[in-house]
């Protein structure tokens, strides 16, 4: 699954969120022919280089924060 975000006073600065069961499950995203067709043409729109973060959830959060 895969969310985009958006800073309310930065216009031109996003942030997408994706959650994945395993490691394996987002390497073999990164390896597939769609994100080697998307990646490159999103990637061009940047002004500026990309950054990427992977982060580990912390337990459970209560309530529904991740289905929309």
């Amino acid at each position: 699954m895969v969310r985009t975000m958006r800073v309310p006073d930065e216009p031109c600065q996003r942030a997408t969120l994706s959650l994945w069961d395993a490691q394996e499950d987002l390497d073999a995203y990164r390896e597939s022919a769609l994100f080697g067709e998307v990646w490159p043409a999103t990637k061009a729109l940047f002004a500026a280089p990309p950054e990427a973060q992977s982060y580990e959830l912390n337990g459970d959060v209560p309530g529904v924060i991740f289905d929309a």
